[in-house]
């Protein structure tokens, strides 16, 4: 591990020697990594993966430059908080069931046939305040599962930009930020204008002044926007002035001359758009889940249509299974081993061994080049 890190801080200061900013080199050794299919390298300098095979790339310009404070020990203070309070409704989920096990023993085995039954008299208080708490509960694991989620990220990002070994928890410091406009060119394409972002970590011991040896990683590539589209692009080319200006055409004179043309000019053929392999974050709908019971099995069947513009290559969905008290008890993943096309809607069935402790489930989804942002809805489009 030593000798690798040594190797890659040698290749990165050769680079920085013949690249010019230590930015740029890094650029530079990332799209060289990422050409010579050089993982090793690519995990330890970056958090990302060019958005498809680049054959070249041109810095345009450094559009901003900046210095923020290293977020971690803000996020871990929130996380103790936010910890401290997923248990706190634990153990009041755990104490009210305690208190009302007769009861909770008619209304959870309803519930579970029919969320939407409505108990009366003293049942109906106990069963409000039930489903107070175990909604109590979804947001608290929610809110938990998402900053566990930021502070592995950040953790992450400070670790691999930190040149040593270093527990990455007791550091402090600021991060410096830049953002590059580069053009990158597929190798089936022309070029296009993407924002990169890269950050170094800066961090240091409390109380003391030496600072950690730092480089720059790259966490961040998107389609730049409309306006650096524009400053990235020459500008269009002007017709002389008319030496009189054109008279207006009719209307209908106009149509019936853009008629004329259309049947006289050869059609121009149009390049449909291929999609790529999908490298970051991608979108995808699903339908609300079916949940049913077969003999020892518990089957979970969930609809998913891809709405991203490219293909995704194991997209897995993974069940998790939680007891009435909140406890994970058990997960089970399935992966779709087919490219999963933009527009395609898939079915996916889960099948669980039963569990009598199995009271709510929820739903993770991912695939093999990232993250996935999927949104429940009521239906598909009917041509899907």
């Amino acid at each position: 591990m030593t000798k690798l890190r040594d190797w890659m801080v040698i290749a990165t200061l050769a680079c920085f020697w013949a690249c010019g900013s230590p930015e740029q080199a890094t650029i530079e050794q990332f799209f060289r990594a990422a050409q010579s299919n050089d993982n090793t390298t690519l995990a330890y300098m970056s958090d990302v993966r060019p958005p498809w095979e680049v054959e070249s790339w041109k810095v345009v310009e450094v559009s901003s430059r900046s210095t923020e404070p290293f977020e971690l020990p803000e996020l871990l203070e929130r996380f103790a908080a936010v910890t401290a309070e997923r248990a706190a409704t634990l153990d009041e989920i755990k104490k009210y069931s305690t208190e009302q096990k007769d009861a909770l023993e008619q209304i959870i085995p309803k519930l579970r046939e029919d969320p939407e039954y409505k108990f009366r008299g003293k049942l109906a208080e106990i069963q409000e305040e039930w489903v107070r708490l175990t909604d109590e509960r979804k947001v608290r694991e929610g809110a938990y599962q998402e900053l566990r989620r930021v502070v592995g990220k950040e953790t992450g990002l400070a670790a691999k930009s930190v040149m040593r070994q270093a527990e990455i928890e007791k550091l402090d410091g600021d991060v410096a930020v830049t953002e590059m406009l580069l053009n990158l060119k597929p190798r089936d394409g022309a070029e296009l204008p993407y924002k990169v972002t890269l950050r170094k970590y800066d961090l240091s011991e409390p109380e003391s002044d030496r600072v950690e040896p730092a480089r720059w990683i790259v966490v961040d590539i998107v389609g730049a926007t409309p306006e650096a589209v524009a400053a990235a692009s020459p500008p269009a080319k002007t017709s002389e002035p008319a030496s009189e200006p054109a008279a207006v055409a009719e209307p209908a004179k106009v149509a019936d001359d853009q008629a004329a043309a259309a049947s006289t000019e050869p059609a121009r053929k149009e390049t449909a758009y291929q999609p790529r392999e999908l490298r970051g974050v991608a979108k995808v709908q699903i339908l609300a889940p079916v949940t049913k019971v077969e003999g020892d099995q518990v089957i979970s069947t969930i609809r998913v249509r891809n709405v991203s513009k490219d293909w995704l290559t194991r997209f897995t969905v993974t069940e998790h299974w939680y007891d009435a008290q909140g406890t994970a008890v058990r997960s089970n993943s399935r992966t779709h081993q087919e490219r999963f096309m933009p527009g395609e809607v898939i079915e996916i069935e889960l099948k669980t061994t039963k569990n009598p402790n199995f009271y709510q489930n929820s739903f993770e989804f991912s695939h093999a080049n990232g993250e996935i942002n999927a949104t429940t809805v009521g239906s598909f489009p009917k041509n899907t």
